[in-house]
């Protein structure tokens, strides 16, 4: 979370990407894929203009995102989700 927020400030410092600046936004999955998806809905409702996701850390998490961020057509980068799964799921492009 801190390099996250480290490099969107340096980022932001310099214009931003596209000249636009980077916000942030963290969320608690409750290590439950189900809430963390439900999470992520509403994290869009209130910030439609979200442009990717990093996270989340569990390979059950991310495989129930992951069904938001297709449909939402937006990127997401999970760096923990170690699951064979990921391997051969349909992601539509947005896993990685």
């Amino acid at each position: 979370r801190k390099a996250a927020e480290l490099a969107a400030e340096h980022l932001n410092e310099v214009g931003g990407v596209d000249s636009k600046q980077i916000k942030l936004f963290h969320v608690d999955s409750a290590t439950s894929g189900p809430i963390a998806a439900q999470r992520v809905r509403e994290m869009f409702a209130q910030n439609p203009d979200i442009q990717a996701l990093i996270g989340p850390s569990g390979s059950q998490e991310s495989r129930d995102v992951l069904t938001v961020m297709k449909e939402k057509q937006k990127p997401m980068i999970s760096p923990a989700s170690t699951s064979a799964l990921f391997s051969s799921i349909d992601d539509g492009g947005y896993f990685f």
